[in-house]
């Protein structure tokens, strides 16, 4: 049974709502100096994940999620052998999310000349990164809760890391197309 968001939950939804407020500050800036298109709707997908990942935390819907998946498991009697295909899952999430991501950049790769370009997709591929982050945590295999949540909290560095670097690759490019003009 759920409690309520713990403080370290409380601190990681505020973060994720001053990104919310960058990348929509992003957004907003990108649009009224008429940027190139790709670059408003980065901006605004950034923000829209940055916004879900702070109500998620404040609602737990990741330990929610966890949590119904493992009932779901010993439901139906796989939950002694959910390392197998939690191995297969975790793989699979690394090889798609990985395409994904060579895909775009070999698609956009062309274009990244310049600092506002290369802003946007330093800011998309950290939004990616945490996105895979948290699909990593909700497969919890206990070798990635190991790396994650083991000694050095890489969990926290990554998701903290991720997060700043959306937040800086946006103040950045207010910054850039707000001078142009």
């Amino acid at each position: 049974m759920m409690t309520g968001a713990s403080n370290l939950s409380l601190i990681a939804s505020a973060i994720y709502g001053i990104v919310f407020l960058t990348t929509l500050l992003a957004a907003v800036a990108a649009a009224k100096t008429h940027q190139k298109q790709w670059h408003i709707l980065s901006w605004v997908w950034l923000a829209a994940v940055f916004a879900a990942m702070a109500a998620a935390r404040i609602y737990q819907v990741e330990d929610v999620m966890r949590d119904e998946l493992r009932e779901m498991l010993r439901a139906q009697g796989n939950y002694n052998t959910r390392r197998v295909f939690q191995g297969a899952i975790a793989v699979a999430l690394a090889g798609v999310i990985a395409a994904l991501c060579a895909w775009w950049f070999v698609r956009r790769g062309r274009y990244l000349h310049g600092k506002r370009n290369v802003a946007v997709a330093l800011a998309n591929a950290a939004g990616a990164g945490l996105i895979m982050l948290v699909m990593m945590r909700l497969i919890s295999l206990s070798q990635i809760d190991w790396f994650l949540f083991g000694p050095l909290k890489l969990n926290w560095i990554a998701d903290l890391g991720f997060s700043f670097a959306v937040s800086g690759a946006s103040i950045s490019y207010v910054w850039w197309v707000s001078r142009r003009f």
